[in-house]
């Protein structure tokens, strides 16, 4: 089951040192919270869950937005993740939210600008790591 327009909040990773901390050390993720990983261009991207003490799920995507590969990823685990072939974004929410959400290979997410700010990550981390705050929701079967 696909749920239409479903709301999650992220903050996005951006640039080089956010992308490498990441989620690190946060022990507490809402349910509908997360974090988006930017890059310039599709390539083929991996994960690992050093230093990560919650068990996420990661969503690679392609540069239209494209589901092209879903992942469990176990705390701590120092084995690279993966996209398998090339991608831009990848998206991280606890552990099996991805497919409590429906999303899954072959799905477009869709995202909005969103002036919320979010808070499970601490704000002087945010500052010293320049985190930028948007965004993001709603996704559809296409």
């Amino acid at each position: 089951i696909i749920e239409e327009n479903f709301n999650l909040k992220l903050y996005t990773a951006c640039n080089e040192i956010v992308q490498l901390e990441g989620l690190k050390m946060i022990k507490d993720i809402p349910e509908n919270q997360g974090m988006l990983f930017i890059y310039p261009t599709e390539k083929e991207l991996n994960f690992w869950m050093n230093q990560t003490y919650s068990p996420l799920s990661i969503a690679y995507l392609d540069k239209d937005f494209k589901v092209v590969h879903v992942a469990e990823m176990i705390p701590l685990d120092k084995t690279g993740i993966s996209s398998i072939v090339p991608a831009q974004y990848a998206l991280e929410l606890n552990k099996n939210r991805m497919k409590e959400l429906g999303i899954s290979e072959g799905v477009t997410l869709s995202f909005k600008p969103s002036q919320e700010k979010l808070s499970f990550i601490p704000e002087k981390r945010i500052e010293d790591q320049d985190y930028e705050l948007q965004l993001f929701m709603e996704y559809h079967n296409k």
